[in-house]
């Protein structure tokens, strides 16, 4: 992995106790890993697996530039690895605040040798695999914990606008076992925490677009509407009566 060695006294199992959620989670391990001076620290999804190269192309790429705070991988289907579900992470479309995976869909043969034009798309690295610096937590801080599930990668990102720099790292390929057929629909526990959440990360940084954020879900409902995808339907009418709720309970950035 081109000079990246992680000490096998380093390597534990860290028991939390209960469920903290994602970003509760990752911060018990991002403490521990604080403590032992680590300069980076990995983030990755449970139903990942990774091509060897993986780490050592992020580290890579975060060397380059003291400014980059977060880099994202190359994430492919598992179950179809020539496709790319996400080349680094997403952009927000302003006209709804939903988010879209840059290069979602595309045959591997896209994926670019260099990162640049993608940086310029990217909003937030994707949660899969992310690779933050101790520079980034120590200045921006730890991963948001009240979103439990959905959101925290966009907050993470959206907390250091100004201060550090996204960045792709296109040699670094994960295998994604999430999300690898369209059919395969979002259970709706996790639905309930994706769209509450979007109407959370807005009024939390864009609270102007809230109008924006009601219309895509509104447009969401729509379309699990036509397709007979009741339950979902209902998990996206609950976020948008909620809204204004949300809304009012959600802490400006970095609150909690």
């Amino acid at each position: 992995m081109r000079g990246v060695r992680v000490p096998a006294a380093a390597v534990s199992v860290i028991r939390s106790g209960g469920n903290p959620g994602f970003a509760g989670g990752c911060n018990i391990g991002i403490r521990v890993a604080a403590a032992l001076d680590f300069s980076f620290f990995w983030l990755l999804n449970t139903d990942t697996v990774v091509h060897r190269e993986a780490l050592g192309a992020l580290v890579d790429r975060a060397l380059q530039d003291s400014r980059i705070g977060m880099i994202g991988s190359t994430i492919r289907y598992y179950d179809r690895p020539e496709i790319v579900q996400s080349l680094g992470g997403a952009s927000l479309e302003p006209s709804t605040m939903g988010s879209h995976l840059i290069g979602s869909g595309v045959d591997l043969s896209a994926v670019p040798e260099e990162g640049a034009a993608v940086e310029r798309q990217m909003v937030y690295v994707m949660g899969a695999s992310m690779l933050a610096s101790a520079a980034f937590v120590r200045e921006v801080g730890l991963l948001q914990e009240d979103y439990f599930l959905y959101g925290e990668e966009i907050d993470w990102a959206l907390r250091a606008r100004g201060r550090f720099r996204l960045a792709y790292a296109p040699a670094s390929h994960i295998f994604h076992k999430s999300g690898a057929t369209s059919s395969r629909m979002m259970p709706l526990f996790t639905a309930q925490y994706y769209y509450r959440n979007r109407i959370r990360i807005v009024a939390r940084f864009f609270p102007e677009k809230m109008g924006a954020a009601k219309r895509g879900l509104a447009l969401d409902l729509i379309r699990h509407s036509l397709r007979g995808r009741w339950g979902h339907m209902r998990v996206v009418a609950a976020a948008l009566w909620d809204a204004g709720k949300l809304a009012a309970g959600t802490h400006g950035p970095g609150g909690s």
